[in-house]
This record gives C-alpha cells, structure tokens and sequence, in this order.
C-alpha cells in the first residue's frame, strides 16, 4: 500500500494556518482496503512559535460545530509540539508514497509550511500529491451518495470516509 490519505484540521484556512491536529491512513487505491493510521494532537502555541497564523473566523467557525468535533478541538490533553508531529508523520511517511488530500490548495500546501517553518524535509516528493477532489469530480455521484461514519472534521475520520469514495470512484472509472 503506497497511498496515504492525509487530513489536517486547522485554525486558518490560509497557507501558513495553525495546526490543531493531523490524520493519516495508508490504503489501497483499487481496493479501499485500509492499513496503518496516524493521528497526531497538535499544540497551537508550538504553531504560533515557528510563525504559522490563526484566523479569528476559522475560530469562530470551529465553535458551531458539533459538540464531539469542538471537544476534540477544545481538549488540551495529548497535544505535542508542531516539530514532533511532522517529524512522526515523516516516519509514517515513506519518500515513494502518494500521498492525498481533499484539495490542491489546502492540507498539503499547509503541511507544506509547516514543514519549511520548523526547518524539517518535506517526506514526500512532490510529484507524489494527489488531489482527492479531482478524482472525486470525475463520478461526482459516487461521493454525493457515500455516507460518513465518524466524526466531521476530526482528521482519521475524514480520511476514511475520503479513501472510501475515492476507491470506489478509482473502481467505476475501471481503470
């Protein structure tokens, strides 16, 4: 399996946003048989100290959601810094992995940043990014009829329901 779905959960929604946690799943495409998860708390004031930004609306934003995604976002336990939690999603990550996101412009270019703020390698090629919304957009129904199981907006939950439309959509093109 040398597909891995990421997800973020953030506290800005420009490049250089904070981020409060990080979702990880290796899979198979043709499949959608799931492997390995990573999931990561992030502590935002470690953020802050290498120059990534909040945004007051995405606070806001997060505070009208449900109640299981803002305790996930409001709990302070199992938090670690910015730098240890990219240097673990690198070793989660191997440099031939292709690597998903819902988006050209939003969790990879993030994670991107961050990575370049804490001064640490990059784990993936970039030749290697995916767009989830790409593929998706190919048979737009098999998305709009996949219903979530979990919860929206925690960063696991996201990448399994992603992985499960995008195998199926991957599978109808017949490819």
């Amino acid at each position: 399996m040398n597909n891995i779905m990421l997800d973020i959960e953030t506290l800005s929604t420009d490049f250089d946003a904070v981020i409060i946690s990080i979702g990880a799943v290796r899979f198979d495409l043709s499949t959608g048989i799931k492997g390995d998860t990573f999931y990561r708390k992030i502590d935002k004031q470690s953020c802050v100290d290498v120059g990534l930004k909040i945004n007051p609306e995405t606070v806001d934003w997060w505070m009208n959601q449900d109640e299981k995604a803002r305790q996930e976002f409001l709990s302070k336990s199992d938090r670690i810094s910015i730098s240890d939690g990219l240097i673990e999603l690198s070793e989660f990550i191997l440099k031939e992995d292709f690597v998903w996101s819902n988006g050209a412009t939003f969790d990879l270019v993030i994670l991107r940043s961050a990575y370049k703020a804490c001064q640490i390698d990059l784990p993936w090629e970039f030749y290697n990014e995916k767009d989830v919304r790409t593929l998706a957009g190919l048979v737009p129904e098999v998305k709009e009829n996949e219903p979530f199981v979990g919860v929206k907006h925690h960063p696991v939950s996201d990448c399994i329901h992603q992985i499960k439309y995008c195998s199926k959509v991957y599978q109808s093109l017949g490819i």
